[in-house]
């Protein structure tokens, strides 16, 4: 399954606010470190691949980077928005952890498909997709997909119901604001 062309445009759109904007450096990782932590314990992960890591300034400007406040050994980073990290990993490479965190949102709907199909084929032991409570709306210019903007908790419950992969599935909502979301936040409480 391939990329739409709208997936090319969001990532044209998301290219655009990168080179324009400061935001999506990678800063909003801090609200998901409790849960990565957790999960990578849990799971005894040690590879991570952080799908749509912004600039990655979580990484190489903080200290200590966002890997080492997790607990990961190495790590990948992949952003098609930002030219230095617009490589994606081998097509058979594996990583323990995949995070994709406030990102599944800029996909466009008929996109998500491919996208879980990537993280059930790459992910070893767990996929965490944070992100904020679909009903929490976004700034317009933040925006680079308006399928987001009609989404809800069920249309991602959907899109993820056939998972087939030996990787744990992981949803952590932020701002949440109804029972599904706080259930799936449950879930990683559960485990801490």
């Amino acid at each position: 399954m391939e990329p739409s062309q709208q997936y090319y445009d969001a990532v044209a759109n998301g290219t655009h606010f990168q080179e324009t904007e400061s935001a999506w450096a990678g800063a909003d990782s801090k609200n998901y470190i409790e849960q990565i932590q957790c999960l990578r314990k849990h799971h005894r992960a040690k590879t991570l691949l952080d799908y749509g890591c912004g600039k990655g300034e979580q990484y190489t400007l903080k200290s200590p980077p966002f890997d080492k406040r997790c607990g990961f050994k190495s790590y990948y980073l992949y952003d098609p928005c930002v030219s230095y990290y617009s490589q994606p990993p081998r097509s058979n490479r594996k990583f323990d952890a995949i995070v994709c965190l406030q990102v599944i949102r800029h996909i466009p709907n008929q996109d998500i498909s491919w996208l879980k199909e990537l993280f059930e084929r790459t992910a070893k032991k767990f996929v965490l997709i944070g992100e904020f409570d679909p009903t929490f709306k976004q700034k317009p210019k933040k925006v680079t997909n308006s399928d987001s903007e009609s989404r809800t908790i069920d249309f991602y419950q959907e899109a993820f119901a056939d998972w087939d992969s030996p990787a744990e599935l992981y949803f952590h909502w932020r701002k949440h604001q109804c029972d599904q979301t706080k259930k799936d936040n449950d879930k990683i409480i559960n485990i801490m």
